[in-house]
C-alpha cells in the first residue's frame, strides 16, 4: 500500500475565523460534504516552473520605450514577498511549482538541491510536480530531494514502487480542504523523461491522458468539484489536455519555459494571453497558466466557482519582478531626458511588479550565496562580445548558436590534450543554459552556462552511425513539441540543413575537418573518435545510436565544465567563430 502523506499548512485568520488548512496525498483523502452556497467560492493559484536553481534572480535585456537595458528579474528574494503580498489579500491562496527546480546555476552545483529544499520550504509551496531535470543526476540526489522537502511531489502517470529510495514519496494526487471546497491538483511528469534525463530501469512513466483520466475519476468519486492539474509536459500537450480531458479546471504547466501575457512592449515574445483559455467541445472553461522561466515572474491566477465546482470568472497576471531601487546594468543608450528606469518599465506592461526582496529568505539565501560568491570573484578569461545561443538556426537568417561551437571546440580540445585524438565533438544545444554575456568570465560563469556537469566520453563510431544519429536529432529538434535541446552542434565536423519551404527537411554535406585543414565527406563505412556528453553517450535526448555503440567507450574522466573552463584558460578570450551549420534551399 502507497505511503500516506498529510501536510499542514500554517493557520490563516481571516475576520476573526480560524481555518486550519491541511494537505492531503490522494492516497488518504476522504469523501466529504458540499456546501451548496449561492456565493461563489474564489481560489487564487500563484505559481511557479522551470526555475532551475535560478535562487538570486537573473539578468534578462528589456526594452524601455525603445531604448534596450539590461536589469534582474526574479530571485526567490522577491519572489517571496510577492508571495506574502498576495497572501495577505487573498483568502484561499496555493503556492504550485510545475517542475524542474534542479540544475541551472552554481547553486545546484555546489547544494544539489538543498538550498533549493530550503528556500520553497519556508516559502510554504503547497505542492509540486516533477519536471524531467529532476533525474538527471539520478536517483540518490531525488531522493535526498524528497526527505528534505515539506511538500507533496505529484506524478500521477509516474511508477516508482519497484524504486525503494523513492516508493511512497511521490503521490498521483492529492486533495485540500480550502473553506467549503475540496481542491484536486493532480500532478503530470513528461512521458519522454527516460530520454531526457536518467531516471533508471525502475522508474516507468505511462500516457499523460490515461493517467489523468483515472485520477479525475477517482477524484470526482471522492466529492472534489474543482480540478487543477499540475503538468511538466509543455504548453502544446497541455492545450492538448484541456481539448481532451473532460473534467479540468486548470492547468499549471512547466517544461516549454513559455511565455504568456503582456510583455510584447518589453521587447519580450510572450506566446499568447495569460491565462491562456481552452473551451472544450463540451463548452466548459479551462485555464492554462505558465509563468515562463528562472523565477523571473510569478504567476498569479484568481477564478471564481459555482456551486459546481464550474469557472465562472477569471482574471490574472504574471508578475515580472524587478526591484524597487533598480537601476540598467546596461544602458545602450542614455538620452538626458530618460525617464527613471522602474516608471518605465512600468508604464510598459501592467505585468511588471517593483519589489524588494524579503527579508527572511534572504538571511537564508545568503547562507548559500556566501560559498557561491567565490566562484564569480577571479576571472580565469575575457568573453569578447556577447555570445548568444539559439537552440536551433534559424534557416531563413542563418542566426545560430554562438557558444555551443565553443563548447564542443574545448570538448575536442581537451580530450586531444589528454592523448585521446578525438575527431569529432558534438553536444546538444539543451546542454548549454543560454547566451553569455561580454566581460569577466569566470568559473561561476561556467557552471552557469553548463549547468549539468556532465562526464565526457569518447566512443568509436561508424560514419553511417554518425550520420543516423546528426539527421534524427536535426528533424527531431525542430519538430512540434520540440525545444530544440537535442540540436546537435559539433567541432572537426559540419553540414549543412536542407531546407524546402522554409521547414527543414534534412541534413546534407556533411564533412570531417583533417589534420592537414582540409574537410572532407563523411565515410559511412569508417569509423572515427567521436567525444559527447555522458547524456548523450547513454542515449539522452534521442541519441540511442551512441546507447548502441558498443565498439569502445572511454570514460575520459573529464567533465564538460572542466573543459571549457581550461580552454578558455588557455585561449584568454573567447569570441564569435565562423558559422558552423550552412542552409541549402531546394525547390
Amino acid at each position: 500500500m502507497q505511503r500516506s502523506f498529510i501536510f499542514a499548512s500554517r493557520l490563516f485568520v481571516r475576520t476573526s475565523m480560524l481555518q486550519v488548512l491541511v494537505l492531503v496525498c490522494v492516497s488518504c483523502c476522504g469523501a466529504g460534504g458540499y456546501d451548496n452556497r449561492t456565493t461563489p467560492f474564489r481560489l487564487t493559484v500563484a505559481h511557479l516552473n522551470d526555475t532551475h536553481s535560478h535562487l538570486s534572480g537573473s539578468a534578462i535585456e528589456l526594452l524601455c520605450n525603445d531604448e534596450p537595458m539590461t536589469v534582474v528579474t526574479g530571485g526567490f528574494p522577491k519572489l517571496a514577498a510577492a508571495l506574502k503580498k498576495i497572501r495577505e489579500r487573498n483568502q484561499h491562496v496555493l503556492f504550485l511549482h510545475a517542475g524542474d527546480v534542479f540544475q541551472g546555476t552554481a547553486f545546484f552545483t555546489a547544494f544539489r538541491g538543498e538550498a533549493d529544499a530550503v528556500l520553497l520550504n519556508s516559502m510554504q509551496l503547497d505542492a509540486m510536480c516533477l519536471g524531467n531535470h529532476e533525474f538527471d543526476k539520478g536517483i540518490e540526489v531525488l531522493a535526498d530531494f524528497a526527505r528534505r522537502v515539506s511538500f507533496p511531489l505529484l506524478a500521477a502517470n509516474l511508477d516508482a514502487s519497484r524504486e525503494p529510495q523513492l516508493n511512497g514519496r511521490i503521490c498521483p494526487s492529492m486533495v485540500r480542504d480550502i473553506g467549503r471546497e475540496k481542491v484536486g491538483i493532480i500532478g503530470l511528469a513528461h512521458p519522454d523523461t527516460p530520454l531526457l534525463s536518467n531516471p533508471g530501469a525502475m522508474v516507468s512513466f505511462t500516457d499523460p491522458v490515461v493517467a489523468l483520466r483515472q485520477e479525475i475519476k477517482r477524484l470526482t468519486s471522492l466529492g472534489v468539484n474543482i480540478i487543477i492539474v499540475l503538468s511538466h509536459c509543455g504548453f502544446e500537450q497541455d492545450r492538448e489536455l484541456a481539448e481532451q480531458v473532460e473534467g479540468i479546471d486548470i492547468i499549471v504547466g512547466g517544461h516549454s519555459h513559455t511565455l504568456l501575457g503582456d510583455f510584447a512592449a518589453l521587447g519580450l515574445d510572450p506566446v499568447g494571453p495569460y491565462p491562456y483559455v481552452v473551451h472544450p467541445r463540451n463548452g466548459e472553461t479551462v485555464l492554462i497558466a505558465h509563468a515562463w522561466e528562472w523565477g523571473r515572474i510569478l504567476g498569479v491566477l484568481e477564478a471564481a466557482f459555482d456551486h459546481h465546482g464550474k469557472i465562472i470568472q477569471y482574471t490574472g497576471t504574471p508578475l515580472l519582478l524587478i526591484a524597487q531601487k533598480t537601476k540598467p546594468l546596461q544602458s545602450n543608450n542614455n538620452p538626458p531626458r530618460r525617464k527613471e528606469l522602474p516608471a518605465c518599465i512600468k508604464q510598459m506592461s501592467n505585468s511588471v511588479a517593483m519589489i524588494d526582496d524579503d527579508p527572511d529568505i534572504r538571511r537564508l539565501l545568503d547562507q548559500y550565496e556566501t560559498l557561491v560568491r567565490r566562484m564569480y570573484r577571479h576571472g580565469i578569461a575575457t568573453v569578447k562580445e556577447r555570445l548568444n545561443h539559439r537552440r536551433c538556426p534559424d534557416p531563413a537568417t542563418g542566426r545560430q548558436s554562438e557558444i555551443a561551437p565553443l563548447v564542443a571546440e574545448a570538448m575536442l580540445w581537451m580530450t586531444r590534450r589528454r592523448g585521446m585524438n578525438a575527431q569529432i565533438a558534438l553536444v546538444n544545444a539543451g546542454s548549454l543554459s543560454g547566451s553569455m554575456p561580454a566581460g569577466l568570465l569566470s568559473q561561476g560563469r561556467v557552471y552557469d552556462l553548463l549547468p549539468y556537469t556532465n562526464a565526457l566520453v569518447v566512443l568509436t563510431v561508424s560514419g553511417k552511425d554518425i550520420r543516423a544519429a546528426i539527421t534524427k536529432a536535426v528533424l527531431t529538434a525542430y519538430g512540434k513539441r520540440s525545444r530544440g535541446g537535442m540540436f546537435p552542434y559539433g567541432a572537426g565536423i559540419r553540414y549543412n540543413l536542407l531546407v524546402r519551404n522554409g521547414i527543414v527537411i534534412g541534413v546534407t554535406d556533411i564533412t570531417v575537418h583533417q589534420v592537414d585543414g582540409s574537410w572532407v565527406p563523411l565515410q559511412d563505412n569508417e569509423t572515427y573518435l567521436v567525444v559527447v556528453n555522458e547524456y548523450m553517450a547513454r542515449g539522452g535526448d534521442g541519441y540511442t545510436v551512441f546507447a548502441k555503440a558498443h565498439r569502445e567507450r572511454r570514460a575520459t574522466g573529464l567533465l564538460d565544465v572542466t573543459a571549457f573552463a581550461e580552454y578558455a584558460r588557455s585561449i584568454r578570450t573567447l569570441t564569435r567563430r565562423p558559422i558552423g551549420i550552412g542552409v541549402v534551399n531546394i525547390p
